[in-house]
């Protein structure tokens, strides 16, 4: 091969990098510094260093947290919540301290799961309990300005399952459920356990709600005497539910009659 031009001060028409005469590359520091051959001269950003982990990568990290953090976490979320869906905070917020005691680990979150999954049969309840311990370890990623902690999700997914399709499903209420609570409501009346009263209170709230089909808690409790009145006062007994008074926030109207109407006024 014929060997490569070179100009009065020595160095090829390709550059410093030329190739020598014995056939060999010259060294380019700006070149080969990215491909590691002069690690003195990489430098790293400070967001490209990674926190070194303990031996044993996340099975073995522990990373800690106070119970003020967890009972601050635990009173954000329950802001403006109903009392049931507080409660369900307040068990969840419980479990998880007893399950870590301040020490965030693959141990303790597997005993969480663990636990969690033997206690309930409800998916949902299941769901409740996960979730939230989920969503605390991002609470700590934030507060802490460390994302090791949402590494620790990986031990607190549900096991994946088939869903059975079911053309009715069993939290349905029937009008024989209706029959035997106003049969119990009945019974109470005439043993003197309730008074009159609040025994048509209970009638007027039980049949409202098979009739309407609206939530007890969530939105039944919600509704106001006006409402009420201003449906008796329509030409059609029309009550109207505002999106603040239902769950999933929609703006619902539902046709009742004036009967059912009057006796839940009087609840």
């Amino acid at each position: 091969m014929q060997d490569t031009e070179r100009d009065e001060d020595g160095i090829s028409e390709g550059g410093l990098c030329g190739t020598s005469e014995g056939g060999h590359r010259a060294s380019d520091p700006q070149t080969d510094s990215k491909n590691g051959l002069f690690p003195d001269l990489c430098t790293k950003h400070p967001q490209d260093v990674v926190r070194e982990v303990s031996k044993g990568g996340l099975l073995g990290l522990k990373l800690k947290f106070s119970r003020d953090e967890l009972k601050s976490y635990t009173e954000y979320r329950k802001t403006e919540l109903t009392r049931k869906s507080a409660d369900w905070i307040n068990r969840a917020s419980n479990a998880f301290w007893r399950s870590t005691s301040g020490t965030i680990s693959a141990k303790t979150l597997t005993d969480l799961r663990t636990k969690t999954l033997a206690k309930y049969e409800c998916e949902s309840s299941k769901s409740k309990v996960l979730t939230f311990a989920a969503a605390f370890l991002k609470y700590l990623a934030k507060i802490h300005l460390d994302m090791r902690f949402r590494s620790f999700e990986l031990f607190l997914e549900r096991p994946r399952r088939i869903k059975v399709r079911k053309n009715v499903t069993s939290r349905i209420v029937t009008k024989e459920d209706i029959e035997r609570v106003l049969g119990h409501i009945h019974s109470a009346e005439c043993s003197v356990s309730i008074s009159r009263s609040r025994a048509e209170q209970y009638t007027a709230f039980t049949i409202f709600g098979a009739l309407t089909g609206q939530r007890s808690m969530a939105t039944m409790m919600k509704l106001t005497v006006g409402q009420l009145r201003e449906a008796l006062m329509a030409s059609k007994p029309v009550l109207r539910v505002r999106p603040s008074q239902d769950k999933i926030r929609w703006n619902t109207t539902f046709l009742c009659t004036r009967k059912s109407l009057k006796q839940f006024n009087h609840f």
